[in-house]
């Protein structure tokens, strides 16, 4: 069968991509390619890992130069890879397995991390919306997924992603409900353990139980399958039915240690003539490199505003040996005077009939 053929049955009123149809004959382009982008990653989960590695771009097609304070990346030992059938090939910097473990030592642009990537276009597919690269911010043990927080970097612009750290220790029984391991109903994401993850891994067991398979989207163990192009109807409707997580009878507590990060970026355009090209005495060869970096190269730069992480941390407002001791106290202190007073009301008695009976005083 060929391809246009292939194409045609997908787009019929019972195939898989049936909405596409309907959508173009309204030149609704903006519905046709969310369509297809969304459709992409359960044709990807058919594939390989080789084969999904092989459609994407490796490292050093995508990163041009890169930095940490100053000094040049090890682009082999400083990066680890994985590969994504929603977001394709991701590349960590400074993960669980990097030959260094990097530390902020200062704050500032100076202290940070900055890359000048590589972004060719002409290799986009023709309903792509919008071209960049998603920068995610994450604990390096943890697997990040799609909705990680991340933000887009666009070609032709210098971007300067500003972080902070926190982390929140929580307590557990008898104070609250939360946890260090992964002894939850299903937990498929690696690294240490996030509610987020366990409600996704929750998830995945429901869309298995409806559909028979699991979303491409988020991580599947081992035995199961993931949904195919054909089963993508399903998925959504099982998405529209049981959007709301409380239908899905997940036990999830919060962890009890917790890293989180947020971010804030600023953009700016490129200097409409980057002193790389004012460099070049051939027109047009300069006149290319301008092109180059207004459609091709994007500068990053990722670093603190300060090196203080804000940790917040549950204590026991009354401890229990302290209560304990306070009960004893009071205790003690309400049985003496109780006693005291029983012997000082006898003793009173006592001279009151005593003085009765021979009219003199004790």
């Amino acid at each position: 069968m060929t391809v246009v053929a292939q194409a045609e049955n997908l787009v019929k009123p019972d195939g898989a991509l049936s909405s596409v149809s309907a959508a173009g004959d309204d030149n609704n382009t903006l519905a046709v390619a969310s369509t297809v982008s969304g459709a992409l990653s359960f044709v990807a989960a058919s594939l390989s890992v080789e084969e999904r590695t092989s459609f994407s771009w490796t490292l050093q097609e995508m990163i041009d130069w890169c930095t940490y304070e100053g000094q040049e990346c090890d682009m082999k030992g400083h990066f680890a890879s994985f590969n994504d059938p929603t977001m394709g090939n991701c590349y960590t910097f400074n993960s669980i397995n990097s030959t260094r473990d990097f530390k902020a030592i200062q704050a500032g642009e100076k202290g940070g991390l900055s890359m000048m990537m590589k972004v060719n276009q002409t290799q986009y597919a023709s309903w792509t919306d919008v071209a960049g690269i998603r920068v995610f911010f994450h604990d390096k043990r943890e697997l990040v997924y799609p909705e990680s927080v991340s933000i887009t970097v666009t070609p032709g612009t210098a971007t300067s992603a500003v972080i902070a750290r926190s982390e929140t220790l929580r307590m557990g029984q008898p104070y609250g409900n939360c946890t260090n391991d992964k002894a939850v109903s299903s937990y498929y994401f690696t690294g240490p353990y996030m509610q987020e993850g366990c409600m996704r891994s929750c998830y995945q067991d429901n869309v298995q139980r409806v559909c028979g398979c699991m979303n491409p989207c988020y991580p599947i163990p081992l035995g199961k399958k993931a949904c195919t192009l054909d089963s993508r109807k399903c998925v959504q409707k099982f998405d529209d039915d049981y959007g709301d997580s409380n239908t899905w009878n997940c036990n999830c507590p919060m962890p009890c240690n917790q890293v989180d990060y947020l971010a804030g970026a600023s953009r700016t355009d490129f200097r409409k003539n980057p002193a790389q090209c004012l460099a070049e005495q051939n027109a047009t060869l300069r006149n290319d490199c301008f092109e180059l970096f207004q459609h091709n190269r994007i500068l990053i730069h990722v670093y603190y505003a300060n090196i203080i992480t804000i940790k917040f941390e549950e204590e026991e407002l009354y401890p229990i040996m302290k209560l304990l001791s306070d009960t004893g106290g009071n205790i003690g202190l309400l049985y003496g005077i109780s006693v005291i007073t029983v012997i000082e009301f006898a003793f009173t008695v006592v001279m009151v009939i005593y003085y009765g009976a021979t009219n003199q005083t004790l």
